[in-house]
């Protein structure tokens, strides 16, 4: 098949079938600068880059996106239980009692907290964001005797 019946099948001009595209070989060179620039700056992004190389910064990312290149960025650290601290488990105080008057504890239900949101809302009430519940049931300490007012 000669590059006129190609041409006829794929519905485009002969001429087409010649050109080389010059973007590319400019796309090689800007990613290359644009990986100098990261070696000296591994965390900059395409827009300090872009400054760097005094050039408009959607072509720093399109040619980032076309060759995959990403900066390198800093993750938060994976949280580990440590064995200082380690969490402390309440007893389930309605299995194991059963309760005697209203209003005696109040249940509510969150996962977890941790050690310093709980430091800071030690003047903060809960209630305010997580649902809290009137339950029947005993608290864990016995009834405090009344204080005797009088003569």
């Amino acid at each position: 098949m000669n590059k006129k019946e190609l041409a006829e099948v794929l519905g485009v001009s002969r001429s087409l079938l010649y050109y080389k595209h010059k973007q590319k070989d400019k796309d090689w060179k800007l990613k290359i600068e644009i990986e100098k620039v990261l070696r000296n700056n591994r965390s900059y992004g395409h827009k300090r880059i872009a400054l760097k190389l005094k050039i408009n910064k959607k072509r720093v990312l399109r040619v980032m996106k076309i060759y995959g290149i990403k900066p390198y960025r800093r993750r938060g650290k994976k949280w580990l239980k440590s064995k200082k601290n380690p969490l402390i488990a309440f007893t389930n105080l309605l299995l194991s009692k059963f309760p005697e008057k209203l209003n005696q504890i109040w249940v509510s239900d969150f996962t977890y907290l941790h050690k310093d949101i709980v430091s800071k809302l030690s003047s903060v009430c809960l209630s305010k964001n997580i649902p809290v519940l009137p339950c029947f049931t005993v608290s864990s300490a016995p009834p405090r005797p009344k204080a005797k007012t009088g003569l």
